[in-house]
């Protein structure tokens, strides 16, 4: 048995699909990837072997998950799973790096006891934080016996809503009526709610429509907002941003305290089984009234957790203050639903670290002295 050390293969790397949880006690933070053909060799794994499973170690001695370990005929598989109880206290994984080895000189060591780097590991991934990722590693032979090292940096977050609703316009369902006012209140979007209920998410409504260069809204970002802006955003300005040739839906919500560095954003829309034509949204961020707006990127419907929820996950710009939606759905996608009304926000929450920990797959220290990384063993 033989390692494969192609290093084009590290693009196999593969994100498991995953649930939702909550966050103390109405908090949620909620896991999502994308869903994994069901003939895909993730999937089969466990016909071929059992999985071999250590705790995860968060400063040597809190476990906040496990590190479970399987194979097929042709790749191992590492997934690092924060459990129920960590995810429901705010832990995710921010970080992972696994390396694989027939022995410990195969592993990058250095310094004066020789201990490991996790940097130099094969395979490294960042992540927004997620709680559950595998890593597939190609081999070759029959049999085996590995040395597993599994690194990974787990941050403690916490939600926050928005301070406010700032302004908004609705605009209209596909075939140009009016949104029910089930799915009318602006202010749903300050807190997440579970459940199939219309009143705990905003209907945008059609309209809006991507520039050229999917950088921002035409006419609606590409005139409007590149004038001087005032300093309250809540002035006379934001009236006339509804005078514009798309018309789109679109919401802006005020955090306080701002969102600061390392913070992240997640959008969540309410879409209640697929298939279901995608339901979008562009999203946008500014630091105050008078700085220009960030394109952050789309927010879609097309993942849902517990069959309703789909949450998008993006990186903040420090000191994020305002946060904008406006609808990109496209109308002619659902020319057979007349009643489509765009993208439906259930929330728009930022996540806020509140501390961070390393943390290692449960085993034998590479040295007794330095710090505490770990490795453990596979075999087949």
């Amino acid at each position: 048995m033989k390692l494969s050390r192609q290093t084009s293969l590290m693009a196999l790397i593969l994100l498991l699909a995953v649930g939702a949880c909550e966050i103390g006690d109405m908090d949620q933070l909620t896991k999502k990837s994308p869903e994994l053909d069901q003939e895909s060799p993730v999937n089969m794994v466990k016909a071929l072997q059992s999985e071999n499973s250590v705790d995860l170690l968060s400063g040597q001695d809190q476990k906040v998950g496990t590190i479970n370990v399987s194979h097929d005929a042709n790749y191992l598989y590492v997934t690092y799973n924060i459990d129920d109880a960590s995810t429901d206290m705010g832990w995710c994984l921010i970080e992972t790096h696994v390396h694989v080895g027939e022995t410990l000189d195969d592993f990058p060591l250095a310094g004066r006891w020789g201990n490991p780097i996790p940097g130099r590991f094969d395979y490294s991934q960042q992540h927004l934080c997620v709680t559950d990722y595998t890593y597939m590693i190609p081999y070759e032979g029959d049999v085996g016996e590995f040395i597993i090292a599994a690194h990974a940096v787990v941050r403690k977050v916490k939600k926050q809503g928005g301070k406010q609703v700032v302004s908004f316009r609705q605009a209209w369902r596909q075939d140009g009526s009016v949104v029910p006012l089930q799915r009318s209140n602006p202010e749903t979007v300050l807190k997440f709610e579970t459940g199939r209920d219309e009143s705990n998410f905003f209907s945008l409504g059609f309209g809006g429509k991507l520039n050229e260069n999917e950088s921002g809204i035409e006419t609606f970002f590409g005139i409007q907002l590149t004038e001087e802006n005032p300093e309250d955003p809540s002035s006379e300005f934001l009236e006339n941003l509804t005078d514009t040739e798309n018309n789109a839906g679109w919401i802006m919500i005020e955090f306080d305290p701002l969102l600061g560095e390392m913070s992240m954003l997640h959008t969540i829309e309410d879409t209640w089984g697929l298939p279901y034509p995608p339901e979008e949204t562009a999203v946008f961020t500014r630091e105050d009234g008078n700085s220009e707006w960030n394109y952050l990127g789309i927010a879609g419907n097309q993942d849902p957790f517990a069959d309703i929820h789909t949450e998008t996950k993006f990186e903040l710009p420090e000191h994020t203050k305002y946060v904008l939606l406006q609808d990109v759905t496209h109308p002619a996608s659902f020319s057979n639903i007349p009643q489509g009304d765009g993208y439906d926000v259930n929330a728009v929450l930022g996540l806020v670290p509140v501390e961070e920990e390393t943390a290692w797959g449960e085993g034998d220290k590479f040295s007794g002295k330095g710090n505490w990384a770990t490795y453990f063993m596979y075999s087949f």
